[in-house]
């Protein structure tokens, strides 16, 4: 299996896109190293939004091999309105196409690092009318 180091740099690569050009998407892409929402949504409500945040999220054995997880947490927030963290408004993307951006950027897609990547689920963590996370998780196997 590439090592863990090499796929989150990767994909904090192929996020980091997203950033510029005319998707224009994130304030923040990062690695996070913690376990359990509690920290998640404390580490993003400190961080400049929209934010993606980058973590390892476990190994399994298969029958071909192994395969690891990888999440993908996603925030947005409001200073406006109730709305606007779901849809967006002026000069800031709802929560609809920062997931859309991210799963178009890496869903189905094999990485230089030769890995491919398969969405696998994607959640809600939080919805405080200031504050939107949704979670996606995505499934990393060798020579996909």
């Amino acid at each position: 299996m590439t090592a863990l180091a090499d796929i989150e740099g990767v994909l904090l690569h192929r996020l980091s896109l997203l950033r510029l050009g005319p998707a224009d998407a994130f304030e923040t892409i990062d690695g996070f190293a913690g376990q359990g929402k509690a920290r998640v949504v404390e580490d993003l409500r400190r961080r400049r939004k929209p934010a993606a945040l980058v973590s390892y999220a476990g190994r399994t054995r298969t029958s071909s091999g192994e395969s690891c997880r990888f999440s993908l947490f996603v925030a947005t927030e409001s200073l406006r309105g109730v709305g606007e963290p779901r849809t967006g408004g002026e000069g800031v993307p709802g929560i609809h196409r920062l997931l859309d951006l991210v799963r178009g950027s890496l869903d189905g897609t094999t990485l230089p690092c030769g890995v491919g990547l398969t969405l696998i689920s994607e959640g809600h963590m939080v919805d405080d009318d200031r504050l939107v996370v949704f979670e996606q998780r995505y499934e990393i196997e060798e020579g996909s």
